[in-house]
């Protein structure tokens, strides 16, 4: 089964500063959300700079973490989120490399993703959430590999 990897800030949640005080996601992201899950598991990650406590909390208050097999960030495997975090990501959780796709709204990352031959969705952030279900069901009519 295909495992979308949500690159959390900023793909679903705005984080301004370095407490959970202000963070948000789209009032449409439980429904895209509801879309992937339905169809996908569903694993969510950030950079290793926001403790993970902090980040299952602000995920809890939104409630979104429900949708999530794993919210993790990427300081077990690197200080930010990379193509080699996301493979190592996968592996513990037990899917192959190439059943990942990632959605993320940074471009670099999603541009070293598609390199390294690893599915991405790049969006726009939180407020163009709800269009990636459209976005995951589009990439995989086609190859994952760029």
């Amino acid at each position: 089964m295909t495992l979308i990897v949500v690159d959390l800030v900023p793909a679903l949640l705005t984080w301004e500063g370095r407490d959970a005080s202000d963070v948000r996601a789209a009032s449409e992201a439980i429904d895209a959300l509801e879309d992937l899950y339905s169809g996908f598991r569903l694993a969510a990650i950030a950079d290793g700079d926001r403790p993970a406590a902090q980040l299952r909390r602000a995920m809890d208050e939104l409630a979104l973490t429900e949708f999530f097999d794993s919210v993790a960030t990427s300081a077990g495997f690197g200080p930010t989120v990379t193509p080699r975090v996301i493979r190592r990501l996968a592996a513990a959780l037990g899917t192959a490399a190439g059943d990942v796709i990632v959605v993320t709204a940074r471009p670099a990352l999603a541009e070293a993703l598609r390199a390294a031959r690893l599915g991405a969705v790049l969006t726009g952030g939180p407020d163009d959430f709800p269009d990636v279900p459209d976005a995951v069901a589009e990439l995989l009519e086609g190859p994952l590999s760029p």
